[in-house]
């Protein structure tokens, strides 16, 4: 149970260094679709594939932009890793009732069948969005593929115009 215990400690701990410090973190609100889009930038430079981004709402969230960036850019991160060469990743920005969503959808081999990568990746996608009170899930495509969705509180106030 002391191993048990260390191990979660260490892991805690190393999803604190990779999130940052609050003071660090900015503002704790952010345009979702910003945030996806630089993630999609960065997760591009290297990529086999380019993700493509359809916006469907603007919407502003709860949570802090770099830490969000994160979030998506592992997810990214994993769907062209799956996708693949010649292959696709589609990523769609929306809102649904009090929620932003990210939708992220690959046409790689589904779940459970891609070699595993023994990384943080979803441990600290967690994480984030936990600290956001937000949420992800995960499920194979109706066509092949997998489907990530992510959902984080939108701002509570709007501004009148």
């Amino acid at each position: 149970m002391t191993a048990l215990l260390e191990e979660v400690n260490w892991l805690a701990t190393l999803v604190d260094l990779v999130l940052g410090s609050p003071a660090d973190m900015g503002p704790s609100d952010a345009d979702l679709a910003a945030v996806v889009r630089h993630a999609i930038t960065l997760a591009a430079a290297g990529a086999c594939c380019a993700p493509s981004l359809e916006v469907l709402d603007p919407v502003r969230v709860q949570g802090r932009g770099p830490a969000l960036e994160r979030a998506v850019l592992c997810l990214l991160d994993n769907a062209i890793r799956a996708a693949g060469q010649g292959g696709h990743v589609t990523v769609v920005v929306s809102q649904h009732g009090g929620l932003g969503r990210v939708v992220i959808s690959d046409d790689g081999p589904g779940l459970g069948r891609l070699a595993p990568q023994h990384s943080l990746g979803l441990t600290t996608v967690r994480a984030i969005l936990a600290d956001c009170q937000g949420g992800f899930s995960l499920r194979n495509g109706d066509h092949g593929g997998a489907v990530v969705t992510m959902e984080v509180p939108r701002v509570a106030w709007t501004v009148a115009s």
